[in-house]
């Protein structure tokens, strides 16, 4: 059987570490880095992105879309759409060929608008249901490393009271997120974006799963760069409490590791295909 000279020992091992703690992780680095070259691969062989695009993607970039659409990419047909060819340059934070990109302090202004017309998408809809306390903004439009489609939505979790029956297999939960869609699906932002609703938490619940380190809370704050809560105080945390709260919880070690958890998954998976 084969085998490599180890990176630690310096011995021989058929997976070419060794067992120590620093074996493994080199181990799981060496199956992300050959899941992000794969990717990078077949990206340039489908025609997404250059050759000088593919040098300047970030670890950080491939990471996430391994975790979110490695798993459909590989099952793409021999020929793609031009729609999807967008879609997935988007994802990887890429304008359309050929477009000028914005700086990073274009989308900032771009964000902070969004931010402005949210709160008062917020007031409006609080005059609907005002168990809401608040929502929490996400998703590519408040992502300064990505360039959204001018169709592209905003992705919003809500937080409402204590509580609130918001389990939509319930009947008072199944009526609410009706309720709810409704609104969203009739009501854009000022800019005319559509909104998306990613998640309903009521307010113990969602302190609940922030504790302890939901894993359902990287559905949404993969990137805690790119949240942002706006709303009333939740607990004794004004919005501005809520949303250090929101950045140090989801950057702490649990979820880093739970986060890095996930990469190594999809990347195996995606070796494995």
């Amino acid at each position: 059987m084969f085998e490599e000279s180890c990176k630690i020992c310096g011995g021989k091992h058929r997976t070419g570490f060794c067992t120590t703690s620093e074996g493994k992780e080199m181990k799981e680095e060496r199956i992300i880095k050959d899941a992000q070259e794969k990717v990078s691969t077949l990206l340039g062989q489908y025609g997404i992105v250059s050759t000088q695009e593919q040098k300047q993607l970030s670890s950080e970039c491939l990471n996430e879309f391994l975790v979110r659409s490695s798993h459909e990419f590989v099952n793409l047909p021999t020929e793609i759409s031009d729609q999807t060819k967008k879609k997935i340059r988007r994802m990887l934070g890429l304008g359309e060929t050929g477009a000028r990109e914005l700086s990073s302090e274009e989308r900032d202004k771009q964000i902070e608008m969004l931010i402005m017309e949210m709160r008062g998408y917020l007031e409006k809809l609080r005059v609907h249901q005002d168990d809401i306390l608040g929502m929490i903004l996400c998703g590519s439009r408040m992502d300064n490393q990505k360039m959204p489609a001018e169709e592209s939505d905003v992705d919003v979790v809500f937080i409402f009271k204590s509580g609130f029956h918001l389990d939509p297999s319930t009947p008072e939960g199944e009526k609410l997120l009706y309720h709810l869609r409704d609104y969203t699906d009739k009501t854009a932002s000022d800019s005319g974006f559509p909104v998306e609703i990613d998640e309903l938490y009521g307010e113990d619940i969602f302190f609940k799963k922030m504790t302890q380190a939901d894993s359902e809370m990287l559905i949404w704050g993969w990137n805690a760069d790119a949240v942002r809560y706006i709303g009333e105080p939740l607990g004794e945390l004004n919005e501005s409490s809520v949303n250090e709260y929101i950045q140090q919880t989801l950057t702490n070690n649990v979820f880093k590791e739970k986060r890095q958890n996930r990469i190594k998954e999809a990347a195996q998976k995606l070796l494995n295909t």
